[in-house]
């Protein structure tokens, strides 16, 4: 069995990777698609169009399960019949989870973020420069990227002796105890997959290029 995790794509915002992931799910086979969160971008708008139609287009993706992110924590208003879920348990040993919940800069509030959000995509359009890609180049990045980062710690220490997956930070990382499946914004175009035999699920990191 193939499962792919793709998370943070954030349709609707500025420095979404919209293309490459609609090239990417053309001819993906899996028998399991969770997208991990944030595959819209709530904040800005309503959706300008349904992804899980795009999806489905391909039939060799079997299933697709949705992880509610905090930038589309109400994606099921608009799309009731699909299947969202906190989280995803795979196996005794696999959660997927987007990974909010243990952002410090959250304080557990998602909608707060929700208007430097907006501020940010503003200041995109009119200067047509990617904000947060600038930012990551001052101190100011380095604080936040840090807090970012224990976002990972907390996810590992909230699942003791599982391996936890989580989007969210926008950070790729696939090593053990870490995995993070970056996502498909601002430049990235990462995802997740596991590969199951024998029962046992192998997690390897891939990249769009």
């Amino acid at each position: 069995m193939k499962v792919v995790i793709v998370s943070d794509i954030h349709l609707g915002s500025w420095g979404s990777e919209k293309d490459k992931f609609l090239d990417f799910i053309k001819d993906l086979e899996a028998d399991h698609l969770i997208l991990n969160g944030d595959i819209y971008d709530l904040y800005l708008g309503d959706p300008s169009f349904n992804i899980f139609d795009n999806i489905r287009e391909n039939q060799k993706i079997v299933k697709i399960t949705y992880v509610i992110g905090n930038h589309d924590s109400n994606i099921s208003d608009f799309f009731p019949s699909e299947n969202f879920v906190k989280e995803v348990s795979l196996d005794d040993n696999i959660v997927v989870s987007h990974g909010a919940e243990f952002d410090y800069l959250l304080k557990e509030d998602f909608a707060k973020s929700g208007f430097w959000v907006i501020v940010k995509y503003w200041i995109e359009k009119i200067f047509k420069k990617n904000f947060k890609l600038w930012l990551n180049k001052t101190f100011i990045g380095n604080i936040i990227t840090k807090k970012l980062l224990e976002c990972q710690e907390k996810a590992i220490a909230f699942y003791p002796n599982k391996r936890v997956i989580i989007g969210h930070t926008h950070i790729p990382m696939c090593s053990h105890p870490k995995y993070n499946s970056g996502g498909f914004v601002d430049g990235l175009s990462y995802y997740i997959v596991i590969n199951y035999l024998n029962g046992v699920g192998t997690i390897t990191q891939g990249k769009v290029v």
